[in-house]
């Protein structure tokens, strides 16, 4: 398997559910009969979140911030703008969230990520409540605990201030729903 492949399932199918067409011309099952045990095969690879930013770079897309790779250059650079900058990230589906980690760009002792944001939530992307405001983000890594525990496909984060003057760069923000599994993206 390729590098993208993540999962692999193997769910059991009641073989009565099962097309005749599909194992007709197996010769390990009489003509006459069914199979006794079947079961589906699914491989599944990541797949990308949808994810909108008021401002990047060209060349650092706000897709690198939700891509899986924590270490740069997949880092999310947004340009030289004024604050607040939004980041929307489309889950792909409704989730009960735990956690968000956001990790922030540091070159030398500088960090370049936030210091000050508010998470947002939205199920349809264009009603966002605010579940939460941080103002004490750590210089490398920042853990933010949802204690409601919404339940949500939209987030957004939205930097009102940042440790560098208007420079913003995010290696990834990563979302945990509350078991503390990381919510990725799978297609089949």
């Amino acid at each position: 398997f390729g590098e993208d492949i993540r999962k692999i399932q193997f769910l059991r199918v009641p073989p009565d559910e099962i097309n005749r067409s599909s194992y007709q011309a197996n010769s390990r099952i009489a003509a006459v009969t069914s199979p006794v045990v079947a079961y589906r095969f699914n491989v599944l690879k990541r797949g990308d979140f949808g994810i909108e930013a008021t401002s990047s770079l060209s060349s650092q897309p706000p897709t690198l911030a939700v891509d899986g790779i924590l270490e740069p250059p997949s880092t999310w650079m947004a340009g030289l703008v004024p604050l607040p900058i939004y980041l929307t990230i489309d889950l792909g589906d409704i989730y009960t969230l735990g956690k968000i980690v956001v990790h922030h760009n540091v070159i030398g002792k500088r960090s370049f990520g936030p210091q000050n944001a508010k998470v947002l939530v939205s199920s349809d992307s264009f009603e966002f409540a605010e579940i939460l405001e941080v103002s004490d983000f750590e210089d490398a890594a920042t853990v933010i605990h949802l204690p409601s525990h919404p339940s949500t496909r939209f987030v957004r984060l939205e930097i009102t201030e940042s440790k560098q003057v208007n420079n913003v760069q995010l290696n990834e923000v990563e979302i945990f729903d509350v078991a503390h599994s990381k919510i990725s993206r799978f297609l089949t």
